[in-house]
């Protein structure tokens, strides 16, 4: 008879992976947070979670700049490209323009009968376009105005 076989040589236990250090935590919303991005003019964050608000954050302090309030949970935001401007969607059916700044809503965007799921922000020779995607099973393309007229 053959001999027996070896065993085949076992894999090393996978190495856990170095940990990120953490800045800071950053809390302010009484539920959960959907979404968070990066202001790339200025150094701002902001977060958007289902109590209504879209928290703007100061990266130098790590504190609470502005809250910012939609009457149900925000859902998605974008910073507008080299500007201190974002844009959130809610389930309240509204996309809002804010200003990073100063927390003032420049504009309110209203046309969805239903929640709004998800948002993009575009831009073409011809402007600033913001397309939307919403529990009414439409689409719909927005052309927001960052002056606020």
């Amino acid at each position: 008879p053959p001999p027996p076989r070896a065993a085949p040589p076992r894999a090393a236990p996978p190495r856990a992976a170095p940990t990120a250090q953490v800045l800071a935590q950053l809390t302010a919303h009484e539920a959960s947070v959907e979404y968070a991005g990066f202001c790339d003019a200025m150094q701002l964050a902001a977060s958007g979670g289902m109590d209504g608000r879209l928290c703007v954050w100061d990266l130098n302090t790590f504190t609470l700049r502005h809250t910012c309030m939609h009457p149900g949970g925000v859902i998605e935001i974008r910073w507008l490209r080299d500007s201190p401007l974002l844009i959130s969607c809610s389930v309240s059916r509204e996309l809002r323009l804010w200003d990073g700044r100063s927390g003032a809503c420049i504009q309110t965007l209203i046309g969805h009968h239903e929640a709004l799921l998800c948002l993009d922000v575009g831009y073409t020779s011809h402007g600033l376009y913001v397309a939307t995607g919403s529990d009414d099973r439409t689409a719909r393309l927005w052309r927001p105005n960052p002056l606020g007229q």
